[in-house]
């Protein structure tokens, strides 16, 4: 971890309590942080799950164009759900992005120190596939734009319903989050009362 994140060498109390909110993400696209752990060199480091796949930098050398689109779209609908969580990512790459044998996406690394700009989280995905090969304008799958001149109003309509998806599934697991919570509180409820 950066040296920013300590204070007289140990884990900074603002750091750890951030940690404990990626510790507590319910977002199935995002890997599961297990905790901090004293490096070899005695500096703290985070422990994630261990995601069986290949980075999104290994998948894309052999990816057309269509499948890059298809995992660009995954990756947005995963950052969007993260941010509908109420965390950014804050450094997305090629390396932290895990693709299953399923072609499912998992984000590993979420940045201890809590960025709070969405928008540059779409911007890293953005540049991202671009060093991959993939424009930022390019048509995400079965938008109904083959890619060729004139599909400006397709393109402009598949982006909108991207947008319209990510945001129904961030709203869906909101409210999944928010249903838990209450379930969890009228549980506790209950045990209370019945003691």
């Amino acid at each position: 971890m950066d040296d920013d994140c300590l204070l007289d060498g140990e884990l900074h109390p603002s750091i750890r309590l951030r940690l404990e909110r990626v510790r507590e993400l319910p977002v199935p696209a995002v890997a599961n942080l297990h905790g901090v752990e004293r490096g070899a060199d005695g500096r703290p480091a985070l422990v994630w799950q261990f995601v069986d796949g290949r980075t999104l930098q290994d998948v894309a050398n052999s990816a057309d164009a269509r499948g890059l689109a298809a995992l660009r779209a995954e990756v947005m609908l995963a950052v969007e759900s993260l941010h509908a969580a109420g965390i950014a990512h804050g450094g997305i790459h090629e390396r932290n992005v895990i693709v299953d044998g399923r072609g499912a996406v998992r984000l590993t690394h979420v940045s201890p120190l809590l960025y709070d700009d969405p928008r540059a989280d779409r911007d890293d995905v953005t540049a991202m596939f671009e060093r991959l090969g993939l424009p930022a304008g390019s048509p995400s799958p079965g938008s109904g734009d083959d890619g060729g001149d004139g599909g400006g109003d397709a393109e402009d309509g598949s982006r909108h319903g991207l947008r319209d998806a990510i945001r129904l599934r961030a709203i869906i697991a909101a409210a999944v989050v928010l249903l838990l919570g209450v379930a969890a509180a009228v549980a506790i409820a209950w045990y209370v009362a019945t003691d």
